[in-house]
């Protein structure tokens, strides 16, 4: 979007979050999919959220233990350190964009709608990898089995945490 502001003319783009991390957006729909269904719910309370949502948590933390437990904890480390770094660069990018549209003024609904989006999506994945990385802290296991210690590569399985690492 291009914006002009006192003579300044400004150019801004926000790429979305999944493609940013080189992701296919069809890989979290599937899975948002696949953990909360495709039906629509209605949420009165925060029990209802809590019933509703605390077997999928387990779910999902067993599925992580066990992802821990399969290849070297070193590894899962490595690669969530990876995936912490480039989230936290999109989100401070990310970031100086939205302060720069609020300096200069602009008002459109859109586009603040858009880093809204992605500046969520991007908390939210930082949230779950610094709890990912402490808890692989907790869980050490496989740490004989060899790995790749300069492959400093996003492992997009991961960072999405499918059900095997060979899914997709």
């Amino acid at each position: 979007m291009v914006f002009k502001n006192n003579g300044d003319i400004y150019a801004f783009e926000s790429v979305p979050f999944w493609k940013a991390m080189r992701i296919s957006s069809e890989i979290p729909k599937r899975r948002f999919t696949e953990l909360f269904g495709a039906e629509k719910r209605n949420m009165e309370t925060p029990e209802d959220a809590i019933e509703f949502l605390c077997p999928l948590v387990e779910q999902y933390q067993e599925k992580l233990y066990e992802y821990i437990k399969k290849y070297n904890s070193s590894e899962v480390i490595k690669n969530l350190y990876r995936i912490l770094d480039e989230c936290y660069q999109y989100y401070i990018c990310q970031k100086k964009a939205r302060i720069k549209l609020r300096d200069i003024g602009v008002r459109d609904v859109e586009i603040y709608n858009e880093y809204g989006d992605n500046r969520n999506i991007a908390m939210n994945t930082l949230s779950a990898v610094n709890l990912w990385i402490e808890n692989s802290l907790l869980y050490q296991e496989n740490n004989e089995v060899g790995y790749d210690e300069d492959n400093i590569e996003l492992d997009p399985i991961l960072l999405v945490l499918v059900r095997r690492r060979d899914k997709y």
